[in-house]
């Protein structure tokens, strides 16, 4: 069976109502599909089996722009069996191209905009998705507008650094990729590339950059120039939202079942 480490994190989230304490997020990210094979499948297996009440894919589901047919055939085919309580929501990433919208999937793009999730506990969630494809890149402010400081909010983008142009302290939870974790790793120095305008210790894991979350997935596929993974397996992340937790270790590099709780 495929290696793919399921990470699990618990944080508070600004806004989120009593009643909506422990709503689980699964973050799926650089799926690069080219075909169906153990990771593939491992995936799939993963989001059938592990409860989550909502999907947010934070793009790059083809591995070459051109490929785009085959990749969303493998998408649907990936979450055929996947139904969370509140639906699946992705961006696209800079491997996609804007037409990978047409395709038929379950997924519920977020193009520059932004949109409310009814709770079954009677609070709302706005989801908000910076379009950053192969042809277009947008920007923060755009996706956030018309968005209320007073929701909890969480923004899916493609690129890490998009963490900076979001407005001071202003409790959003930022999800992204691209950066497969730095894709080679090396023992006791970490990453040493990954491809975007942040510090290579950020990575992969959960960080606070001004004031607000960013929680960037290593991803589960691999891309040129080296298409391979070392010391940097592929991963999905698993976040357990709180009103209120107990603060611990910022960052949850680790083992697959560990489990780290961060908050205010």
């Amino acid at each position: 069976m495929a290696k793919v480490v399921v990470r699990h994190i618990e944080l508070s989230l600004d806004g989120l109502q009593r009643g909506a304490d422990g709503l689980r997020v699964m973050h799926l990210s650089d799926l690069h599909l080219r075909k169906w094979g153990r990771v593939e499948r491992e995936v799939q297996r993963l989001l059938t089996v592990i409860d989550h009440d909502l999907l947010l894919i934070t793009g790059d589901f083809c591995h070459r722009p051109q490929q785009h047919t085959r990749a969303a055939e493998l998408t649907a085919q990936i979450l055929e069996p996947v139904a969370p309580k509140y639906g699946i929501f992705a961006v696209l990433g800079n491997h996609d191209l804007p037409c990978f919208t047409a395709h038929e999937t379950p997924i519920r793009f977020l193009r520059n905009d932004n949109t409310h999730v009814e709770l079954d506990t009677g609070g709302v969630l706005c989801l908000a998705g910076v379009e950053q494809s192969h042809h277009r890149r947008g920007e923060a402010q755009t996706a956030l507008k018309g968005a209320s400081p007073k929701l909890p909010r969480i923004l899916l983008t493609h690129y890490p650094s998009t963490a900076f142009e979001l407005p001071s302290a202003s409790g959003i939870l930022m999800l992204a990729g691209h950066t497969h974790g730095g894709q080679i790793r090396i023992p006791g120095i970490g990453c040493v590339f990954n491809n975007d305008r942040i510090p290579v210790s950020m990575s992969r894991g959960l960080h606070m950059v001004n004031g607000n979350w960013l929680h960037v997935s290593a991803g589960i596929g691999a891309s040129p120039p080296i298409p391979t993974r070392l010391f940097c397996p592929p991963e999905i992340g698993l976040i357990t939202l709180r009103t209120r937790v107990e603060r611990a270790a910022p960052i949850y590099e680790g083992q697959s079942s560990g489990k780290v709780a961060v908050g205010v």
